[in-house]
């Protein structure tokens, strides 16, 4: 047995300056940190999962003050624009005008031919009659407020006042004064005259609340029904509640302080009223309206409203009104319709103002209509004209109104940015015929914030426990599944839920997530280039980057886990290194290291630190390795073979040759970022490393490139192309057992013929000498088994000089073989010598 050199490493000491004395190097003390600077290192600290949390958090308080507190002008345009899409998707555009509502419009080309407005009420008067007596219109609503009498039989009074004081002493123009005045003033008074064409027909008539104070109304306003006499306070409509059923303070929306409705006269002789107020949005969009609303302690029904029920012959509206809780004020929640003997017909929901949903629908190809296309437009000159009749308007409910400019009823809608306002009564006929109003549900404000919590959950999980795109598409489904849940709730269930804090929170959750992972994974990737670049080939680093977590909390800790540790060293490099320029030196070891560590990380290993002229390398972290002991003897054995070509490229530039010797060995190992507060490192520490270090110097001792520990031989097993060759037991420093070192050698490993290429026989006689040194080996040992007992008889050592004689002599030579059998030789010579000189 062979003990090795020992190699202990030099000792690193402290440089001296000028004085003698040891040089100490003091860090600059750290630079002290700010409040915030502090808070941010913390919350960096923090687990990505808490600090999305957090984020979903202050969302969900910034979502839950837009629902509940005060609404937040972005998410309520949000929400505004998120009605139009879930409206025009559920509502599908027209194919034609429809045929049962239609639209008289006093437009701009009535004007021009019956003069300006406005018209004098006989002509009102004059349409009505035609629309029901030769037209036979089932039911008409009058889109305008006639709240100012007629003028026209003051006027003839006033006139015949005049004719009278120009002739005082006139007695015949008296007289006929006095015989014709009743009969003029009779035939000017036009709002009677109206009357009598409202009288016996189905017509609704409008009117308008207000938020300025009426003397007349306030505190004391008195509701009559028709053929009573004329109060002193204005008269109000019928309302569908007695007086304090439901207060104004149970519908949300500011209380009417007035109401302009029409005179006395028109109110008494009408069928039914309704009120025409319009409830623009924030973006002043016209996309709700009142179907009922609260004054003076009663409920009145719009207009809309009103008119449909008299077409429909619908006698009775009951309002549906649910206590208050804890002493709240009752809420109003619906309209049940029922018919004259009291059997419901009809329910009709509404939110909390008493308002539904305007149902837009428009049709695919408007034409010249003014307005959507779904209602058909007949000039009110062309009635009077009797150029239209029963066939188009017979059985029909009509409506009257204006599509003019000048007579300031046009809407911005989502729509038609400009749309006539009978219109909007018409799409709401259209919508209490359909029976497709939606409204937004009194509990939709409770149900929003547990929507919000839900996506805001969802949305974290997905995007902490999922990765890129895999993330994002989890993203758009949560989202996609949120639109497509409200709408079927549009569509199958006529609430319209807004979901706008839900969306924005859950889309900017997923985005400031999906940004941090992106983020956070980019800079995982960047130090994991930093921490590995230098140690492992770029294809490598890549392929570590697809789980950067995992490799940084690796490359962040140490742990124990076997490696196989491998030492390069050159002979005598030293004393060739002291007669080199250092530009030479330097081309030489760049050169080496080069081809060295191609080798290395084309073997999958991690090259550890350059040591001087030494190369420290390992497999088996921090990507793990079941085979990293063949895997290391490959690159060993790769770098020996690259050793000759190397040579040859420094012999060209006029460079020494160089020797490399190499050890490797097997065990676990403490590897991981190691180092000080000044300088890491990722390496590896342990018995492994020592012994490794201590083969390599043996190589010297055995003249031969390459040898390997007992734990590598096993790890490793056969390998193809590679003889394993049994060298020596030998005592390690440090370690109680022997250590039997080995030699991969290759087969190939002979002198070779002019070819190039081994020979069948070349290869035969490699084997031959492989037998003749496991014979002198066993020889030695005194066994031809498993025994390790050495044996010093003088029949032994015959025998294995003997063989170890053959084997120097056999051709052609393996240089490997060769130089162990030459060592064993000179060993047995040295131990024949210290014998003779024993004292017997």
């Amino acid at each position: 047995m062979t003990t090795p050199p020992d190699r202990e490493p030099a000792t690193t000491q402290l440089p001296y300056n000028t004085t003698g004395y040891h040089t100490e190097f003091h860090a600059d003390p750290p630079v002290p940190l700010s409040i915030w600077e502090r808070a941010l290192h913390r919350i960096q600290r923090w687990h990505p999962t808490l600090r999305l949390s957090l984020v979903a958090g202050a969302l969900w308080l910034v979502g839950a003050w837009h629902i509940v507190v005060a609404p937040i002008a972005p998410l309520t345009r949000l929400e505004l624009a998120l009605d139009d899409v879930r409206q025009s998707t559920a509502l599908a555009p027209v194919a034609a005008p429809r045929d049962d509502i239609v639209i008289i419009d006093i437009d701009d080309a009535s004007l021009r031919q019956l003069g300006r407005w406005p018209w004098p009420r006989d002509r009102l008067a004059q349409l009505i009659e035609t629309l029901f007596d030769d037209d036979h219109a089932a039911a008409l609503g009058i889109d305008l407020v006639l709240a100012e009498p007629d003028d026209q039989a003051r006027t003839v009074h006033d006139a015949l006042a005049s004719l009278t004081q120009l002739a005082p002493d006139d007695a015949a123009l008296r007289a006929g004064v006095a015989r014709w005045q009743g009969t003029l003033e009779a035939r000017a008074d036009h709002d009677a005259r109206l009357a009598r064409a409202l009288a016996g027909h189905t017509v609704t008539l409008a009117y308008h609340f207000n938020h300025q104070a009426d003397p007349m109304a306030a505190g004391s306003a008195a509701i009559i029904p028709p053929g009573s006499a004329q109060p002193s306070t204005r008269e109000l409509p019928p309302p569908i509640t007695e007086a304090d059923v439901l207060p104004a303070s149970a519908l949300a929306m500011t209380p009417w302080q007035g109401v302009e409705v029409p005179v006395p006269a028109l109110l008494r002789a009408t069928s039914g009223t309704g009120f025409i107020n319009a409830l623009p949005d924030a973006d002043g969009e016209l996309r709700t309206t009142l179907l009922v609303t609260g004054y003076g302690g009663a409920v009145y029904e719009s207009f809309a409203l009103s008119l449909w029920r008299q077409w429909h012959h619908v006698s009775a509206l009951r309002p549906v009104i649910r206590r208050g809780e804890a002493g709240g004020p009752p809420r109003l929640t619906g309209l049940q319709l029922t018919s004259a003997d009291g059997e419901p017909l009809r329910a009709l929901r509404v939110d909390a103002r008493g308002a539904v949903t305007l149902p837009y629908r428009a049709a695919l190809h408007p034409g010249t209509s003014p307005g959507t296309g779904r209602f058909r437009y007949i000039a009110a000159a062309d009635v009077l004209a009797h150029r239209v009749g029963v066939r188009e308007l017979g059985g029909r409910v009509v409506l009257l109104g204006s599509s003019a400019p000048g007579l300031a009823d046009l809407r911005a809608t989502p729509v038609h940015r400009a749309l006539p306002g009978i219109e909007v009564h018409a799409q709401l006929m259209a919508g209490l015929e359909d029976n497709d109003l939606s409204v937004r549900p009194d509990w939709s404000p409770g149900f929003e914030l547990v929507l919000l919590a839900v996506v805001l959950t969802a949305v974290t999980m997905a995007v902490r426990r999922l990765a890129g795109p895999v993330a994002v598409l989890a993203l758009l489904m949560i989202l996609a599944v949120l639109l497509l849940c409200d709408l079927w709730a549009l569509t199958g269930r006529g609430w319209a839920i807004p979901i706008a804090a839900p969306l924005a929170a859950g889309l900017l959750t997923g985005v400031l997530g999906i940004v941090a992972n992106y983020l956070r994974e980019w800079h995982s990737r960047r130090s994991l280039a930093q921490l590995f670049g230098h140690y492992l080939p770029p294809e490598r680093v890549r392929a570590m980057a697809s789980d950067p977590d995992r490799f940084l909390d690796v490359a962040s800790s140490a742990e124990n886990r076997e490696l196989t540790v491998l030492f390069c060293d050159l002979r005598g490099f030293t004393p060739m290194s002291e007669k080199m320029a250092p530009d030479r030196l330097r081309e030489l070891l760049n050169l080496y290291f080069l081809r060295m560590s191609q080798i290395i990380h084309g073997h999958g290993g991690t090259l550890d630190k350059f040591i001087g002229d030494a190369v420290m390398a390992f497999w088996g972290a921090p990507q793990p390795d079941e085979q990293h002991a063949a895997h290391a003897v490959q690159a060993a054995m790769a770098m020996i073979a690259a050793v000759e070509p190397l040579n040859a490229e420094l012999a060209e530039r006029g460079l020494p040759p160089l020797s490399p010797c190499i050890g490797l060995a097997t065990g676990v190992v403490c590897v991981g970022d190691l180092g000080s507060a000044l300088r890491r490192s990722y390496t590896a520490v342990g018995d492994g490393v020592n012994l490794a270090a201590r083969i390599e110097g043996a190589t010297r001792s055995y003249a031969v490139p390459l040898l390997v520990a007992d734990t590598t031989r096993a790890a490793a097993g056969d390998l193809p192309g590679c003889e394993w060759v049994e060298v020596d037991e030998v005592a390690v420093k440090g370690r109680s057992q022997l250590v039997t070192l080995y030699l991969p050698l290759p087969v190939t490993d002979v002198t070779l013929s002019s070819s190039g290429h081994p020979s069948e026989q070349e290869i035969t006689a490699i084997h031959e000498q492989l037998g003749l040194w496991r014979l002198a080996r066993d020889a030695v040992r005194g066994h031809h088994g498993n025994g390790t007992r050495a044996v010093t008889s003088p029949s032994a050592r015959a025998v294995a000089h003997a063989r170890l004689t053959e084997l120097l002599a056999a051709r052609p030579a393996s240089q490997q073989l060769h130089a162990l059998a030459a060592h064993r030789l000179a060993s047995m010579a040295a131990e024949d010598a210290r014998e003779q000189e024993l004292p017997r």
